[in-house]
């Protein structure tokens, strides 16, 4: 008997990536969120006017998602009124909890196995512990002692990054704890999108970890036409002003030159302190934009030659695929999902973090790179198309089969590391 899957998370995590890929091989019992629009609606007025368009995807079926009230509560009112980010983070931790334990007792009412993302699942997990059906978990973000360690080593070089540094550190004590921990423990398969997040959850686990990467939509526009030079090349960063994306490591670098000859463009919020001094001490002020809609980000992408996010600590960096899919160079660094792209030299350009000399050397070759013959932007375009959504949808496809494939061969789960 074909077996199904109760899926959970909050809001549109993912653009809903994971069960449309269970869904389109009816392999998806339900999904458990807190508000997701019917399919009468999608694309409607009331959809446009409320700005909830994002809450739907034509691959999953309205009749398979089920809502938990007691989220979508919590959203509306506890989480308006938290004053400060711990706050916040509890209320958080009380919503992923609802969810999991809806999809528990779906699990539980359908006899269908769980495939939940992880901070979801523990509930879910301790519900049927013994029951005869995977447990599985996507794990989406790099975990708790191997994070910490990067980010203390980079805060003993940079103490100008004191504020964010120390809210990354309650970020980990509050939402992470031994709660991931527990549901890797407990699960009996595991995937995430990058080598990186495996690496970091390798402790944790005794079994094998899957790494699927994530996938780009096509690009709005069907042409850029072929490579261009530019008299002053434009480079963005796109992410949170904080210790984790790597801005004041950007920003070092940048100063050293690099402004001379071409642009910089910051799609930033949340912006550090002593980050936000370091962007005021730039010989020359880049622009700085935020609150952007998904269209004027990928206007940015498409205005830019170059994309530079050399982040500390990233579960994939989504950013990278939204600024190939626009036949933009990329930059980041090995402690992200860009290295599982395998993208070749014309494409991106991959750093050790918190290399400074070797992130100011990839710029400039880049920048010098842009001012003269141009990046192939269409051949840049042609390599995303290649890693597409449809993409990602087909390895998690095949990561349940091989799950399902062991799991009724011994009824145990130990699945072979991807990487």
């Amino acid at each position: 008997m074909e077996r199904s899957y109760v899926v959970a998370f909050n809001r549109d995590r993912d653009f809903y990536q994971l069960p449309a890929s269970l869904a389109a091989v009816g392999k998806l019992q339900s999904l458990v969120t807190d508000l997701y629009l019917p399919d009468a609606l999608e694309g409607g007025w009331l959809s446009r006017t409320l700005g909830l368009g994002h809450r739907h995807c034509g691959a999953v079926p309205s009749s398979l998602v089920r809502w938990s009230p007691e989220a979508l509560w919590l959203q509306m009112t506890s989480l308006r009124i938290a004053k400060n980010e711990r706050q916040r983070s509890e209320v958080f931790r009380r919503i992923d909890a609802s969810l999991s334990r809806v999809a528990g007792r779906e699990a539980q009412r359908s006899g269908a196995g769980l495939f939940l993302y992880s901070g979801y699942a523990l509930e879910a997990f301790e519900m049927v512990q013994n029951a005869d059906a995977p447990r599985l978990l996507f794990v989406y973000h790099p975990q708790g002692d191997h994070v910490r360690r990067i980010l203390e080593e980079d805060f003993s070089r940079y103490p100008e990054v004191e504020f964010s540094h120390r809210r990354h550190l309650g970020e980990i004590a509050v939402n992470e704890g031994n709660r991931v921990a527990e549901e890797i423990r407990r699960a009996t398969g595991v995937a995430c999108a990058s080598t990186f997040t495996a690496e970091s959850i390798r402790p944790c686990s005794d079994i094998g970890v899957s790494v699927v990467p994530y996938g780009c939509f096509p690009p709005v526009h069907a042409n850029f036409g072929i490579s261009r030079g530019s008299a002053r090349p434009q480079v963005l960063f796109v992410g949170q002003g904080t210790q984790r994306k790597g801005l004041h490591h950007l920003l070092k670098v940048w100063r050293e030159g690099l402004y001379r000859d071409a642009e910089l463009t910051l799609v930033v919020n949340q912006v550090d302190p002593g980050i936000a001094g370091m962007i005021d001490l730039l010989p020359t002020s880049p622009q700085v934009l935020e609150g952007l809609t998904r269209q004027e980000l990928a206007n940015e992408f498409e205005r830019a030659d170059v994309l530079v996010l050399p982040s500390l600590v990233e579960g994939f960096g989504l950013v990278y695929l939204g600024a190939l899919a626009a036949g933009c160079h990329v930059i980041g660094t090995f402690n992200t999902g860009l290295p599982d792209l395998r993208a070749p030299e014309e494409v991106a350009t991959v750093v050790p973090p918190g290399d400074l000399e070797a992130l100011h050397a990839a710029l400039r070759t880049a920048t010098t790179r842009a001012a003269k013959e141009g990046f192939d932007r269409d051949a840049i375009r042609s390599f995303a198309a290649t890693r597409s959504w449809e993409n990602f949808r087909a390895g998690i496809r095949k990561f349940v089969d091989d799950s399902e494939r062991i799991w009724n061969k011994s009824g145990d789960f130990e699945l072979p590391a991807k990487y």
